[in-house]
């Protein structure tokens, strides 16, 4: 096309066709016929089409969208808690990071691929590239009727802090059931430095302790505000490093962490499957076994792994890579035909799911319910994948992810990490953190009709401190109102040195008005109305009106008289609101 534009510039050519010059031909090319006319015609008509769709405005608010008025029961205030330290924190068991255990656990001490591994210093313990640094974040959600709901997450102090200094102005004062709107500003206030990571973490403990307060209020499980049950029990997988153990306690499958990476070479390879044929031979041909690789692969590495597993009928590989290698997981799945792939456990929000789902990267996804967004997007992803007929299997979560699991056909069966030392017991996945979580049994898990997740917080036992406390709208209003009795009371009894008047007020005989019942207003409130007046540019008649009519026995009781010091008394509240008084708390 811009081989016929009179320009040596091509932008200058398509500067021309969009300002609605004319189509201009070049002189020195011959027009054998009509038909090449009609050409430059057919696309004249086409870009002047172009512009004018581009030029029409895409919105679809016709209509301004009024602000949400809560209704009902409203949030009274959020508080976000950790504990006091970490040796107290691994005494009850880990909290909600299962990674914050004592020395000889399983879980950190044994061998475990991991994307520190290619570092021979970082190899011996999980710890010690510290796993286990963020600990928990409890949230509370308070609400005015004194109903608390609870939410976990990790993140520790630093998630604290965003909840206590940033979120808690989405909460305060909503209504719980206002969900959506809730998540979504809190998401979009975030967005500059969150997304992923620990301010989605912190968005989580707040999103699940507001559905649980809601729960509460409606006297319903929160599967049963998620849509109901689509099974009766939820069947169970374990995660541990005993999977013959999790045989006999009966579970439905075990899943086994992969001790060595490619930093290992070859021989970490062939111990790799050594251990794969082991418990393979342990359990049997036809117990699922199930490897997490812990984010510690590459891409050749995964394949050769899921090729030399073939033998020994593994239901899945896990987690191969670090979650933002999209088109290496979609390669690994291209190429891997004998067992399933799949990931998740830290991804975050649907965005980025949606990513794992389009670039087909694979056939399981496992997102964590205390860490991807809460129960508010958790529902979001596993809507999502349905429509690409992806199961959702989520990571660890226990009674957080079960309610969501029980209420969707994708979600065919959870995982319960064994977090005995030594993986021979079922103990609590969140240690002393609740009084009853809901434990296996015989390879089931039964959530009980218990209002919101149905757990109680073992506030006896926990050594929980708030290192962030902010001040919520409830107490600015009280400090407010206090501030401005005080003041009042202040300048009454102690004039100001040079009082400037800044109206010209004059003594008037105010008309009688039949006696009418009204609300007697307190000090505090009369005094606040009189300085939003002033701030507001109230008439000083009307001034002067309310100060007749509502405040008469409160200043003489501050020794204000009536009649022949209103000016006196509206400057010294005016002065108020350029002066702190004796007493004036700050907030």
């Amino acid at each position: 096309m811009l081989l016929f534009c009179r320009a040596h510039n091509p932008v200058v050519a398509l500067r021309k066709v969009f300002k609605f010059s004319s189509f201009h031909c070049a002189t020195n090319i011959p027009q054998p016929d009509q038909h090449l006319q009609e050409w430059h015609q057919e696309r004249q008509n086409f870009f002047v089409t172009v512009i004018e769709q581009k030029t029409a405005t895409m919105s679809l608010i016709f209509g301004p969208h009024p602000t949400v008025k809560p209704k009902g029961i409203c949030i009274k205030e959020i508080r976000a808690f950790c504990f006091e330290d970490d040796d107290d924190e691994k005494n009850q068991g880990g909290g909600a990071d299962c990674h914050k255990q004592a020395e000889g656990h399983w879980i950190v001490d044994s061998h475990i691929a991991n994307p520190m591994s290619v570092y021979q210093e970082y190899r011996t313990s999980r710890t010690s590239w510290g796993i286990d640094a963020m600990g928990t974040v409890l949230v509370e959600v308070e609400l005015e009727n004194g109903m608390i709901g609870v939410g976990i997450s990790i993140g520790g102090e630093a998630a604290c802090y965003i909840v206590e200094q940033h979120l808690f102005r989405f909460c305060e004062g909503q209504d719980p059931a206002n969900v959506e709107l809730i998540w979504d500003q809190m998401f979009r206030a975030t967005m500059n430095y969150g997304r992923k990571g620990i301010a989605i973490q912190a968005i989580s403990a707040v999103d699940l302790a507001i559905w649980d307060a809601l729960g509460k209020v409606r006297q319903l499980p929160v599967y049963a505000m998620l849509g109901g049950k689509t099974k009766e029990n939820m069947p169970v997988y374990a995660t541990t490093s005993r999977p013959d153990l999790a045989q006999k306690m009966g579970f439905h499958g075990a899943k086994f962490p992969l001790p060595f990476g490619p930093a290992q070479g070859q021989s970490g390879m062939t111990q790799n499957i050594n251990l794969v044929r082991k418990w393979r031979e342990a359990v049997g041909p036809d117990f699922p076994l199930m490897i997490d690789c812990y984010m510690a692969l590459t891409v050749p590495y995964a394949i050769e792994l899921a090729r030399k597993c073939e033998p020994y009928n593994i239901k899945w590989i896990e987690e191969t890579l670090p979650p933002d290698q999209y088109d290496g997981y979609a390669q690994i799945k291209q190429q891997v035909s004998t067992t399933l792939m799949t990931t998740g456990e830290h991804e975050y929000t649907r965005w980025g799911f949606r990513q794992l789902l389009e670039k087909k990267c694979c056939d399981v996804l496992q997102p964590d319910i205390t860490w991807c967004g809460g129960m508010t997007e958790a529902r979001r992803i596993v809507a999502l994948a349905s429509a690409f007929d992806i199961p959702v299997i989520p990571h660890g979560s226990s009674v957080y992810s079960y309610h969501l699991q029980i209420c969707f056909p994708s979600c065919p069966i959870a995982e319960f990490l064994v977090m005995h030392p030594r993986g021979e017991e079922i103990v609590s996945y969140f240690g002393k953190l609740f009084k009853d979580e809901p434990l296996p049994s015989s390879g089931y898990v039964t959530l009980p009709d218990k209002p919101g997740f149905g757990v109680e917080l073992n506030r006896e036992e926990l050594k929980l401190r708030r290192p962030y406390e902010h001040t919520s709208g409830e107490q600015i209003r009280q400090v407010a109102a206090a501030n401005l009795v005080a003041a009042a009371r202040a300048y009454a009894l102690t004039p100001p040195a040079e009082a400037k008047p800044n109206f010209n007020l004059k003594p008037k005989v105010l008309p009688k008005k039949k006696p009418t019942k009204t609300k007697k207003e307190s000090p505090a409130r009369v005094v606040v109305t009189h300085a939003i007046g002033f701030r507001r540019g109230l008439s000083k008649e009307t001034v002067d009106r309310l100060s007749y009519q509502e405040s008469g026995d409160w200043c003489k009781k501050v020794g204000i008289s009536l009649a022949g010091r209103k000016t006196e008394r509206i400057n010294r509240l005016k002065e108020y609101l350029n002066d702190k008084p004796e007493g004036y708390k700050e907030y």
